[in-house]
């Protein structure tokens, strides 16, 4: 029989080996023995965090800092929870509380300063950061976002500076992967092409597996470039991005779910009743929470777990599923009568298939939005490319002809800005296209653009 002294090791190494649900049995065994156990409160909501589940968390980790309220490392992790969950007042509470307990705690002033970022106070981010290098000048995190706020400056000398560092430190093979991400993007941007690159061989040489390193380099190089990006590049690339996607994206005046969104209420209105709608890759769920007034059933899918777990957040979705995007529409028995789909097909470089596959899908009359990011129609391209930071663009008038080989009309293309980059907008295309009605087949056609290819009239939101 296990002594209730081995409980709390034993439950921190089931923990550690990602067996959760026995960690969670065992610290709950403990509990019961001692419900006043400070360790296994906190250690119980750092693992409820882990599932989702972060209003347990507070409460677990909140009972454990009034058991032990020296304990530095509790207050942080209850600041983790408040971060996450968008609540900075509380966050920036918890890691004030920390930093007084133990002023050398270098975790505790990066902490502070991505939520002080956050909450529009660069300086005094920029001062914890600092204050975090000075007592551990191999940082890696602090080190990361100090090459993140010199980036959003366009100060890439510096940037790179702090992301070779932070590739140096001392920090997990995720926070490296990063950093060496947002190296290779800050030598793009600095002209630095061929250091980029090298950067990425030296990558894949380390981690001959890595599927965003194997992406990356196919964009720079154009060698091996694939038809989309792979599922693994996808999987890992936003399971990394989904805790701070919907702060980063409003800072880069993400438009591209609002449009979505207009288009998509725009066919609902006209409609009897309210439709069965498919937000295909949903990601946080940005576009859910703004259409799910006009759905009847709203379905989320999206391939990676973790932003998921965020959309279920939201509580606006009738189910959520994990799976890739053209093979669920090619095997499901699931019938809609709307599909969006903002921002997800820039991941994409051929269409035909996953538009195919769309149509399959589709009741008679069925509506499809999508975005796309946009080939300025003079330049001489092919019908899509791979650019560097991994997205695909496309030529409006090979959008336009995917879609009428894949059995769509009242096609509708508008130019638009989805968000910004660098401080410059990112030029899109605003999608939607129709399935016809029993009633239409006698005059099928596309509507929306002139024989001479020109978009309908501009959508530029500002930024």
């Amino acid at each position: 029989m296990t002594s209730h002294e081995d409980l709390l090791p034993r439950a921190i190494a089931l923990h550690r080996q990602g067996r959760l649900n026995e960690a969670e049995d065992t610290y709950r065994e403990l509990l019961t023995a001692d419900p006043n156990s400070p360790d296994a409160l906190h250690f119980l909501g750092v693992l409820k965090h882990q599932l989702g589940q972060s209003d347990l968390a507070i409460e677990y980790i909140g009972r454990a800092v009034e058991l032990e309220p020296a304990h530095a490392g509790m207050h942080s992790n209850l600041g983790n929870v408040y971060m996450e969950s968008g609540r900075l007042a509380e966050a920036e509470a918890c890691y004030l509380a920390a930093i007084e307990l133990a002023p050398d705690f270098a975790d505790g002033h990066c902490n502070l300063a991505v939520v002080l970022r956050a909450r529009e106070r660069p300086a005094e981010a920029v001062a914890k950061l600092r204050t975090a290098i000075a007592i551990d000048p191999n940082h890696c995190e602090a080190h990361l976002n100090l090459g993140q706020i010199d980036r959003d400056q366009n100060d890439w000398s510096s940037a790179i500076d702090h992301f070779r560092a932070a590739i140096r430190g001392r920090c997990s093979s995720g926070l490296r992967d990063r950093g060496t991400q947002n190296l290779v993007a800050a030598l793009c941007r600095a002209g630095c092409a061929d250091e980029a690159i090298a950067e990425l061989r030296a990558w894949l040489d380390a981690a001959p597996d890595n599927p965003i390193a194997a992406h990356l380099l196919a964009a720079m190089t154009g060698n091996g470039v694939p038809p989309r990006a792979s599922d693994d590049y996808v999987k890992t690339t936003f399971d990394l991005f989904a805790a701070s996607f919907d702060s980063v994206l409003e800072k880069l005046h993400y438009h591209a779910p609002k449009f979505v969104a207009l288009r998509f209420e725009d066919f609902a209105r006209g409609l009897e009743c309210k439709p069965v709608v498919l937000d295909a890759a949903c990601g946080t769920g940005l576009v859910g929470e703004l259409i799910r007034p006009f759905a009847q059933t709203l379905v989320g899918l999206d391939l990676s777990p973790q932003m998921l777990r965020r959309a279920a957040e939201r509580d606006v979705y009738d189910s959520l599923l994990e799976a890739e995007l053209t093979g669920y529409l090619q095997t499901t028995d699931s019938r809609f009568d709307a599909i969006t789909c903002a921002d997800s097909l820039i991941y994409f470089g051929e269409l035909e298939e996953v538009l195919c596959a769309a149509r399959r899908v589709l009741n008679p009359g069925g509506f499809l939005c999508f975005t796309v990011e946009k080939i300025p129609p003079d330049t001489r391209l092919r019908d899509f490319e791979l650019q560097a930071h991994g997205r695909y663009r496309h030529r409006a008038s090979y959008v336009r002809r995917a879609l009428e080989q894949a059995g769509f009309i009242a096609i509708q293309i508008e130019d638009m800005h989805a968000r910004a980059e660098a401080g410059e907008p990112v030029a899109s295309l605003l999608v939607t296209a129709r399935i016809s009605a029993p009633a239409e087949e006698s005059s099928r056609g596309s509507v929306g653009q002139t024989g001479s290819g020109q978009s309908r009239p501009e959508l530029y939101p500002s930024v």
